[in-house]
């Protein structure tokens, strides 16, 4: 009733009130039952932590990607304008030459941002992967921690059951 599979739930810990009017030894069931909702909330907390970084890491990375496209669409229509005045530069010597200028410093400052965004979505990806990494670790010894309370548990339930 209280253990399934070696995971304890808040549906399974509803059950423990019941066991403390059993002949177990209440204060003991009442710890256990301390101990597992203070794990299982730890869990769930760290889980959310994980999930919002997760969100984070996915928006940030979406807001570089519209930049980027942004950026590049800007750049290509500033090429092609670059290109329309190359082909009117005889006409307009002195003009284009000045426009050119422009254009070209602001393919540069795009080209630019656009490779300064690239290196902050790769410092994002690569901070994601860490704080993954540490959240995996966390609910890795979150489990372990768990599944050592359940063992614990067993053997003070089958301990009980041989004294009685």
């Amino acid at each position: 009733m209280l253990v399934h599979a070696a995971q304890s739930t808040p549906d399974l810990l509803v059950g423990l009130p019941d066991l403390l009017q059993s002949s177990l030894d209440g204060p003991l069931l009442h710890r256990i039952e301390r101990l597992w909702t203070r794990d299982l909330t730890r869990l769930s907390a760290a889980r959310s932590e994980y999930d919002a970084i997760a969100a984070s890491y996915s928006t940030l990375v979406n807001e570089s990607k519209s930049k980027a496209q942004a950026m590049e669409a800007r750049i290509t229509r500033l090429s092609e304008q670059l290109d329309e005045e190359a082909k009117n530069y005889a006409a307009l010597a002195r003009e284009s030459r000045d426009q050119v200028s422009a254009m070209e410093a602001q393919v540069r400052e795009l080209s630019d941002q656009l490779s300064e965004e690239g290196a902050r979505y790769a410092t994002l990806e690569r901070d994601s992967r860490d704080k993954s990494v540490v959240m995996e670790a966390q609910l890795g010894r979150l489990s372990e921690r768990l599944n050592d309370e359940v063992a614990k548990y067993a053997t003070l339930v089958r301990d009980s059951k041989t004294q009685i």
